[in-house]
């Protein structure tokens, strides 16, 4: 990657190349194969919309585009959907797209990724000539100095474009924020855990969250953490409401070290959901805080009372105990500084113009992710960013590791799984290079999505949720996610559309293929029929799934080489395994999905590892191979598969069952803690 001042000389250098004619043209056959378009000390004044610049956008031809936009802008809320356009649908998307990869050819992709400062942010739009570039703030001051428009990376292959542009784009910015390899993973969320929404919604009080937690406790699921989510606050004064009159410390008090060990809290980014509503009951520092036109208090544009106000919410929250928070509607501040004047629904919109706006809702927004995640960072407490897709809380996320990627799934809508499930994948690429992708909580015992959901939660890496009613548990599709102790089994990256599913929309009559890498060089793919027509549909595996494993893995290594002795194909629903030649078809007919592991062969072994697990092959550790015998270390004491060619594998003390042909499974009971297994031949 080059480094940064040589990225801002090559744009001084190509800007000379452009005519005054062409400069509100921005050509991409004219770019280097990476960089970060730079307006070195511009000096400008907005337009009626807070609008400063407008960029014509010239690209290559490509066949097939990612187009990645809000469904609601610039309130995005929690999902940004992956719009797939060819050169004739452009027209056809909305305005506020925040990510955009192209397929130029079979081996070249372009990504763009329009970027925020302080004083400004870029967003594609859309115009009659094709896609525009606008640079803006939705204020009506001026602006001066440096300004980012975006970032752009050439590559052959997908993933590598979409990595490239967000490393060279924070590697402009600086310290806003930074890859997800750097980014600590918070303890809490390797733990199966368990949220009040989607059972309760805010219907919740002191009575039912104990009931709630004992409930909880004495099922057989080893759920760590209990979150808590909306309606635990009076909605004025963001304190503990009538529901709680002591506090939170009746629930905080139950906390057990093997059992629900840490708990957390729900807040909305300005207190309550789009705000706390004028003139509240915040006290002394309500009386410091600025009513917006919409009637919505906030900490002004300044840090120092945006610091006063996150303490305000979230000392409570440590005060009685808490662990850990999840925060929503980070994207609320832009609308309401740009002088939005009415209480903005979840879609919150600009006003008409920006007459009612203050100088820069940018810099006042940015001061506020600022503050809030330093504030987090401060106070040790692990978070959970819920709705905050908009360039601001991205560019601005300091050291969060864990976002939403997709839209809430709801229990019993079948439309809205399918919807929840492609969207999760289809956000990975560009997301998924700064954050892991939390693909929301989910109930286990849907009758029809149940297991699915909890495949897609485990592929993820991201924390994984419970929201069932606890007496409504299907431990049959909650176990295989974890080990008696609640600790989740964890891929080595997140799971991410196969290269060419990720140009195919969910429309299209296809199955779609996802990939996950694992320790020990497997893989997992996940194929789904999500097509409208529920079609029986066919999909062949083959050799370039496995090399497609290392998308996300970061720092990215280029794709994985095809092992010497071949890979081996493990169903997972079936326990069936077999080699990995010509290919391996999957059908599926209706909304549903297949579990395959992609094992490396070595020295005549193909070690699947736990059978009871979804991530089977991350369940174990190669100490020592040869021919003739593995040494093993599992994690966890349980039933494990292995493929042994051409002999039988025998282990003292351990009784081999034989499943088919060169399969073998050994019978041994699950048992907390680490267990090493010498099999031999």
């Amino acid at each position: 990657m080059k480094n940064i001042i040589t990225i801002i000389l090559s744009f001084i250098l190509w800007g000379c190349d452009q005519t005054a004619e062409d400069a509100k043209n921005l050509d991409f056959e004219k770019h280097e194969d990476s960089g970060v378009r730079v307006l070195d000390d511009y000096v400008g004044n907005p337009d009626s919309q807070g609008v400063f610049e407008v960029y014509k956008l010239d690209f290559p031809v490509f066949d097939k585009g990612v187009y990645y936009s809000a469904d609601w802008w610039p309130v995005s809320s929690n999902r940004v959907y992956g719009n797939i356009i060819d050169e004739k649908t452009i027209p056809d998307v909305k305005e506020g797209g925040m990510f955009l990869l192209l397929r130029l050819s079979p081996n070249k992709y372009l990504a763009v990724l329009p970027m925020a400062s302080e004083l400004a942010y870029s967003w594609f739009d859309t115009s009659a000539d094709g896609l525009v570039l606008k640079m803006g703030n939705h204020g009506k001051g001026a602006i001066e100095g440096d300004i980012p428009l975006y970032s752009w990376s050439f590559s052959d292959d997908p993933y590598g474009a979409c990595k490239e542009a967000w490393e060279i784009a924070l590697d402009f910015s600086q310290n806003t924020t930074t890859m997800r390899e750097k980014k600590a993973y918070p303890e809490v969320f390797e733990y199966l855990g368990w949220c009040s929404w989607e059972h309760y919604k805010a219907e919740i009080n002191e009575v039912n969250m104990v009931k709630a937690i004992q409930d909880i406790e004495r099922s057989e699921v080893p759920i760590r953490y209990f979150l808590m989510d909306d309606g635990h606050f009076d909605r004025l004064s963001i304190m503990p409401g009538e529901n709680f009159p002591n506090g939170y410390k009746p629930l905080t008090s139950l906390k057990k070290k093997d059992k629900i060990k840490w708990m957390g809290i729900w807040y909305a980014f300005l207190g309550d959901n789009h705000g706390i509503k004028s003139p509240g009951k915040l006290g002394e520092l309500g009386e410091h805080m600025t009513q917006s036109h919409a009637g919505i208090l906030l900490p002004g544009e300044e840090g120092e009372l945006s610091e006063k106000f996150f303490d305000y919410i979230l000392d409570v929250a440590i005060q009685d105990d808490m662990d850990f928070v999840k925060v929503d509607f980070q994207t609320d501040p832009l609308v309401f500084y740009a002088g939005n004047t009415h209480p903005a629904p979840v879609q919150g919109r600009l006003p008409s113009d920006n007459s009612l706006a203050v100088d820069n809702p940018v810099k006042a927004s940015v001061r506020m992710s600022e503050v809030f995640q330093q504030r987090i960072s401060d106070k040790s407490l692990p978070l959970m960013n819920c709705n905050w897709h908009h360039s601001i809380p991205l560019f601005y996320s300091g050291e969060s590791s864990v976002g939403r990627c997709s839209e809430d799934y709801v229990v019993g809508d079948k439309d809205r799984a399918k919807a929840h499930l492609y969207h999760s994948y289809a956000a990975t690429p560009w997301i998924g290079q700064i954050a892991w992708g939390d693909h929301d909580m989910f109930h286990s015992n849907d009758p029809f999505a149940g297991r699915m959901m909890a495949v897609s939660k485990a592929v993820s890496g991201a924390p994984i949720y419970l929201s069932d009613e606890p007496n409504d548990f299907n431990p049959d599709n909650i176990s295989p996610l974890s080990y008696v102790d609640g600790k989740l089994i964890r891929p080595e990256a997140p799971a991410t559309p196969l290269p060419d599913h990720i140009f195919q929309s969910m429309d299209e009559d296809a199955l779609y293929s996802t990939i996950t890498p694992l320790k020990n060089a497997s893989a997992t793919v996940v194929v789904y029929n999500l097509s409208p027509s529920e079609n029986k549909l066919v999909a062949t595996i083959d050799s370039t799934y496995y090399t497609s494993a290392s998308a996300m893995v970061q720092p990215y290594p280029g794709e994985w080489e095809i092992p010497e002795e071949g890979i081996l194909v493990y169903d997972w629903y079936h326990q069936s395994a077999q080699l990995l030649k010509d290919g391996h078809d999957v059908t599926i007919e209706g909304f549903g999905d297949h579990l395959l592991h992609l094992i490396p062969i070595k020295n005549g072994w193909g070690i699947i590892g736990r059978a009871d697990k979804y991530l089977s092959p991350a369940t174990y550790t190669v100490l020592e191979t040869s021919d003739k015998s593995i040494l093993l270390e599992l994690e966890e004491e349980g039933p494990l598969v292995i493929w042994s060619e051409g002999k039988t594998p025998f282990a003292e003390g351990i009784k081999f069952e034989r499943l088919n042909d060169n399969l073998w499974k050994a019978d041994m009971p699950v048992k907390k803690g680490k267990k090493i297994v010498h099999i031999r031949k």
